[in-house]
């Protein structure tokens, strides 16, 4: 080994880097000892701070090749109309944005909002879920960057409108889920939004503040036309509990709307998921296993948070996991009846150096490997060392 320290300005591509000038916690990459692959490589050192690293001149090499599939047997590629699918949910997500956006300006002025416009992308939403709910619904685990607000009750909606099929819900009982998941909690728009985005237990004085955000909504919907007295029962009780822990009236399962109890587990979910509403963020996994307890000891309809797990599955669409072999990816489609073998998109190998291009596994097919392939652990992707060069990120939000 012939180690010597040197500029970041003096690194290049090929290089055998063996530690850097940063705490681990600044690393990019999840190794320090790795060869150095591109100008790309060296640039996310930089934005790190690294001023000086050392390398190992006796191990340099020609530049590095992207890393390829080792495992061409077991690839899988998303067809045209799963793709096609995945293009029609992201537009259906944006409209619904727009919409819900403008019923908040309309609640934020103090005019009642209309439900016409919001009626419309409900029957939309519904014809995209019985296409193909994998789509819609993953997107859903996808952490807003911006208005997310807005982003919660197009998520919430189209989760409950999803429950609501699969647990056997009425074209009118869809309507009226609907309708009130996706304005339960416009109300906020009136308060201090910072309130929602806070990622710990409120005060007795903000919650308080917060028990408002339903009377602001309940106020105007009086005075406004398409939402039946059931849609108003279902924003007043969103946040009761079976087991009367809830707020703001402390009701028990007898006196809750038995479809207040579909839209309150998809409420938790979204909330829990994204970090809203006095919540840390959670990876979609850990907040199936919360909820699943939750239930168990009668805060939420066992039935409902069952029907929840099988639509979103053990491992959802967009939820990041590790596999026995080491490689990290992306869950990107479900195989429904093996919930544990989902396809995956991996992104970095082993030693945490990226796949370029990705490697698509069908975690089913009789050819992988299904020792190496099987998934030990899902990943929180707030941690940095779940994705060290943010390319789980960058397709995520692509």
């Amino acid at each position: 080994m012939h180690l010597e320290r040197i500029t970041i300005d003096q690194l290049e591509p090929g290089m055998r880097l063996v530690s850097i000038d940063v705490p681990w916690k600044s690393n990019p990459f999840l190794l320090h000892n790795r060869i150095i692959r591109d100008a790309q490589d060296i640039q996310n050192l930089k934005v790190a701070g690294v001023k000086t690293v050392t390398i190992d001149k006796s191990q340099e090499s020609e530049p590095a090749q992207p890393q390829t599939a080792s495992n061409p047997q077991s690839q899988w590629q998303p067809s045209r109309t799963l793709k096609a699918e995945v293009s029609a949910a992201k537009s259906l997500q944006q409209e619904g944005k727009k919409i819900v956006g403008q019923c908040c300006d309309d609640i934020k002025h103090n005019r009642p909002p209309l439900a016409e416009p919001l009626a419309q992308v409900i029957r939309l939403t519904i014809a995209n879920l019985a296409n193909n709910d994998e789509t819609l619904i993953g997107l859903l685990n996808i952490t807003p960057k911006h208005d997310k607000l807005v982003a919660h009750l197009f998520n919430v909606m189209s989760l409950t409108l999803a429950l609501s099929s699969s647990l056997g819900c009425t074209d009118n009982e869809k309507e009226i889920l609907g309708l009130a998941a996706f304005i339960h909690d416009a109300g906020w728009i009136r308060l201090p939004l910072n309130l929602l985005n806070k990622r710990t237990p409120y005060t007795d004085a903000e919650m308080k503040l917060i028990n408002r955000h339903t009377t602001v909504l309940s106020q105007l919907l009086q005075v406004s036309k398409g939402f039946e007295p059931s849609v108003h029962s279902l924003i007043e009780e969103h946040h009761e509990r079976l087991d009367g822990s809830g707020y703001p009236n402390q009701k028990d399962s007898p006196d809750i709307h038995k479809l207040t109890k579909i839209l309150m587990v998809a409420d938790c979910y979204d909330e829990y998921v994204h970090g809203l509403a006095g919540h840390s963020p959670r990876p979609p996994t850990t907040v199936l296993k919360l909820l699943y307890r939750a239930a168990r000891n009668g805060t939420f309809d066992e039935a409902i948070v069952a029907a929840l797990i099988n639509l979103v599955n053990v491992y959802p669409i967009n939820s990041a996991v590790e596999l026995e072999s080491g490689e990290v990816g992306l869950v990107v489609s479900l195989n429904r009846d093996h919930p544990l073998h989902p396809k995956v998109k991996i992104m970095y190998s082993a030693s945490g150096e990226p796949y370029d291009p990705p490697l698509y596994l069908d975690l089913l097919s009789p050819n992988s490997d299904q020792c190496k392939n099987s998934i030990v652990r899902a990943l929180d992707l707030s941690r940095p060392e779940s994705d060290p060069a943010s390319i789980i990120d960058k397709a995520l939000n692509a």
